[in-house]
Order: C-alpha cells, then structure tokens, then sequence
C-alpha cells in the first residue's frame, strides 16, 4: 500500500491507524524517529537520477513493509507506481492548501533552510534531511513546472497529479478526521472495536520546534569545540615552532 500525501498531511496519525489495523511494517521516516540510516538512504536515493539504480534503492528501503508512507514515497511516486502498479494508493490530505502550508511552515519548513544544514552539520540528521527536502521541491519543481519551493501551488499540483495517474479503484482521497470507516472499506478491513482512531503525538508541531532548538543548540556548541580545538592545536604548533626557533638560535 502506498500512501502518496505531502508531509504534514496526517501521515503518522495514518500510521498509527494501519497498524491498529494489522497492516504492517509500516514505513514512515518520523515514526520511529531517530532513523538515521533510513535518512542517509533516503537522500542518496533521491539524488540519484538513473531511474533503474533508484527503484532498486527504493527496493531495498521499503523491502518488507507492507505499507510505506511519507518521504520518499511523495517524491518517487512515479517510480513507486512503476514497480508496484496494482498498489492501493491512499492520498492523504488537509482541508485546505493554506492549512497545509501554515502546518508546514509552524513544523518541519526549517529543515529546508540552510542555516539547519550548517550550523547543524554536526548533529545525526540535519544534513539528510535537508537533502530530503530540498530534493523533493527540485523533484516537484521539475515534475509540475512550478517554482523550487514549498507552497500551496505544490499542493494542488500533487494532489491533481496522483489524481490523474492511479486509477480510481485503486485511490482514496482520505483526512484523518474521516476516521475508520473510509478507511477500513477501501482496505477490506474490520472496522476496529474499541479504539478511537489514532492522533500521533511524534508528529506535533512542537515537537519538531523543540528538536529544532535542541539540535541547533547543540550544533552552535560542537562547532564551538571545533574552532577551541583548532586554535588550542594552532597555538601548540606555533609555541612549539618558536621554541624551536629559539633553541636553533
């Protein structure tokens, strides 16, 4: 099963749901977080252009999950439909581009910038995933023919694009507030007894800003250590240059 929404479309809370479902392993690079090497893959494969290297990176990546959500998958979704043609497709969505992109900006949109990818460079993750997103606005850019860059022309562009290449049958335009039910009849699955449907905690907006604060925090204070310890070395070396010097004379 593909999911083929943006990020910031309900796709951890959709999670959450499929496996309540008994669908899975699920892929979702949020969810677990900390998936350090799924993110340095996830970047390689989405710079590489030779389409058959990438679907066998992509291969690999998802190799025994039964549903894969979120980042590559929105990125690759022409790939992804190549390799998997009868896939059910689930288009996750917000009630409005402005929505969505208020979302974006209040949560994950740092990542784009490169003031995370260098004052960050140290910390596990901000080099990949800003490759990840920046990859997938060029990706997008060229797909659409639109601007390099996260906006709600983007949204609507996605959203018309997966509309128009997965067959109706195999698509269900979906918002977590639909809850089970849309969900559960697209699926062939029981509707589950007892549980309200998921709302991911991992997925809010202020746990991203906190990780944002936290890694930049931390990033400012290693390349901090970085520059103490190259002076401490250079002063070592010029000292030990002048005794030398004085020792000769």
């Amino acid at each position: 099963m593909l999911e083929a929404g943006l990020p910031r479309t309900g796709t951890a809370s959709l999670k959450l749901a499929l496996e309540h479902l008994g669908i899975g392993p699920c892929h979702h690079l949020a969810d677990p977080p900390n998936q350090y090497d799924r993110l340095r893959l996830t970047a390689d494969l989405l710079n590489t252009c030779d389409t058959q290297l990438r679907r066998r990176k992509l291969a690999g990546l998802f190799d025994g999950c039964e549903a894969i959500l979120e980042q590559p998958v929105c990125a690759c979704l022409p790939d992804l439909l190549g390799m998997y043609p009868d896939a059910k497709v689930i288009l996750t969505e917000r009630s409005s581009a402005k929505l969505w992109l208020e979302s974006w900006h209040g949560s994950i949109g740092y990542t784009r910038n490169w003031s995370w990818r260098y004052v960050g460079y140290l910390m596990p993750a901000a080099v990949s995933t800003n490759d990840i997103y920046r990859a997938w606005t060029r990706i997008s850019s060229s797909r659409f023919g639109i601007a390099d860059d996260v906006t709600e022309e983007l949204y609507h562009a996605h959203s018309a694009w997966v509309k128009s290449h997965v067959a109706p049958e195999n698509l269900l335009e979906y918002r977590v507030e639909m809850g089970y039910a849309p969900l559960c009849k697209f699926l062939g699955r029981e509707m589950p007894q007892g549980k309200i449907f998921p709302r991911s905690h991992r997925s809010h907006r202020g746990t991203f800003q906190l990780y944002k604060w936290l890694c930049m925090t931390c990033g400012a204070i290693a390349w901090f250590g970085v520059v103490v310890l190259v002076w401490f070395l250079c002063s070592r070396v010029l000292y030990s240059s002048i005794r030398l010097a004085e020792h000769i004379l």
